[in-house]
């Protein structure tokens, strides 16, 4: 078996400014003063995966966090490289972080999304075409 191993960095997780690296909690007291919610759990549930991406980037003292488009755009390019470097048939793993990939259940399988974080070590099979992803299954822990 040959593996071969990339970096893509367009396949991280959010990139969140001056909360980088930060408590989370007090991050999200930051960005929920905005709406008056300051539960992560609650902004999701009641603004979904991207919006709360705007409201961190509205947030952030130093208007570096990432918002949606940008989130978006750079996950976008990821999947151009992994287009142009694999072929029909090709069989890749992607390691990536929870909210990430729930990111991209969300948008291309929104039905599979049932507002449950991703569990570590859980796969998710992508089959991505030309001009599509499609989500086989979200959050697998059993037998793949």
């Amino acid at each position: 078996m040959n593996i071969v191993s990339y970096q893509y960095p367009e396949l991280r997780e959010q990139f969140h400014g001056y909360f980088e690296g930060n408590d989370t909690n007090q991050m999200w007291q930051f960005v929920g003063e905005q709406v008056k919610t300051t539960s992560e759990a609650k902004v999701l549930k009641e603004f979904g995966l991207e919006r709360a991406r705007d409201l961190i980037h509205h947030a952030d003292l130093y208007n570096q966090a990432e918002n949606n488009d940008m989130f978006w755009k750079r996950l976008d390019r990821g999947f151009d490289k992994i287009r142009k470097t694999t072929h029909d048939g090709d069989k890749i793993l992607i390691v990536s972080h929870g909210m990430t990939i729930r990111s991209v259940v969300d948008r291309y399988a929104p039905k599979l999304d049932l507002g449950k974080a991703t569990e570590n070590g859980s796969v998710t099979k992508l089959i991505i075409s030309d001009d599509d992803i499609q989500v086989e299954y979200f959050n697998n822990l059993g037998e793949v």
